[in-house]
């Protein structure tokens, strides 16, 4: 244990004024308090103090994971954004696809029917 001076005020009755006086003497009532609830005051000074860096250690993490999930909300709605755009894209040229497609089916068709026409009049003639 560490020494502590005590500090007294004395009267003195004549003027009536106070003065302050330090020794090196430990009173017994200080001693008697200190005894009984010194250790538990500091063990809980002790376990105050790491409480409290844990909280600071808790709040750092929590920032960062806040930080982690505010940019994971961004990423996810600029990806809804180009997931958008992209599959408008994606329809566009699936339609240009199709109309090509078409204009080649119809020219099969007509082809089709060009030589469907001409065996025809080819198996009339035989």
């Amino acid at each position: 244990m560490s020494e502590f001076s005590f500090t007294t005020l004395s009267r003195n009755e004549s003027n009536n004024t106070s003065t302050e006086t330090s020794t090196n003497d430990i009173h017994p009532i200080e001693l008697v308090v200190q005894s009984v609830i010194g250790e538990s005051l500091e063990n809980s000074y002790t376990h105050l103090q790491t409480l409290h860096e844990s909280q600071v250690v808790l709040i750092a993490r929590l920032k960062i994971m806040e930080q982690q999930i505010k940019k994971y909300r961004e990423h996810i709605k600029m990806g809804n954004e180009l997931n958008i755009g992209t599959a408008q894209d994606m329809i566009t040229a699936l339609h240009q696809r199709i109309n090509k497609i078409n204009s080649k089916l119809e020219v099969i068709e007509k082809r089709l029917d060009h030589i469907e026409k001409f065996k025809s009049t080819s198996t009339t003639e035989i």
